[in-house]
């Protein structure tokens, strides 16, 4: 007979803390049961709202169509809204200039608004999360899927 420690885990624990960790064997029903799809539709919500978000574009439907209920396109908003880019004139100036060297499928209307389309959404995610990187050592051009700064 094994006398060795054990313990088992129903399938049924969405998370449980260890020390100062959350451990969260099934992040998808984790998130159901925190209702984090509400709460980021929510915040998409207030970021449409956000006149400093809406004057970047020349017509935000396209992106609001895209996003929909998708919870991946909706915690990219809520990440978009907490990073603020969009809010930096220096950060879209920059867009405007390297976009296309980035290869980012980008439109800009004559005043520098973003023309958002179906087939631009998804780039215009990547760029306002700054999410678009270019190798300083091979110069190719990456995606990142988090754009944590070096310190």
């Amino acid at each position: 007979m094994d006398q060795a420690p054990s313990f088992s885990l129903s399938k049924h624990v969405d998370f449980f803390i260890v020390d100062d960790r959350i451990v969260i064997p099934h992040k998808g029903n984790f998130e159901s049961v925190l209702s984090y799809r509400q709460a980021h539709a929510e915040d998409f919500t207030s970021l449409q709202a956000e006149t400093e978000f809406t004057q970047i574009f020349t017509d935000l439907a396209p992106l609001t169509t895209f996003v929909g209920d998708n919870k991946i396109h909706l915690r990219r908003m809520c990440s978009i809204r907490q990073k603020g880019h969009y809010k930096d004139q220096n950060f879209m100036t920059k867009l405007r200039q390297h976009h296309a060297a980035n290869s980012l499928n980008l439109d800009f209307d004559a005043n520098g608004l973003i023309v958002c389309t179906e087939e631009s959404c998804s780039d215009i995610i990547t760029a306002l999360l700054d999410h678009r990187l270019a190798s300083a050592f091979s110069t190719n051009v990456y995606d990142v899927p988090d754009a944590t700064k070096i310190p």
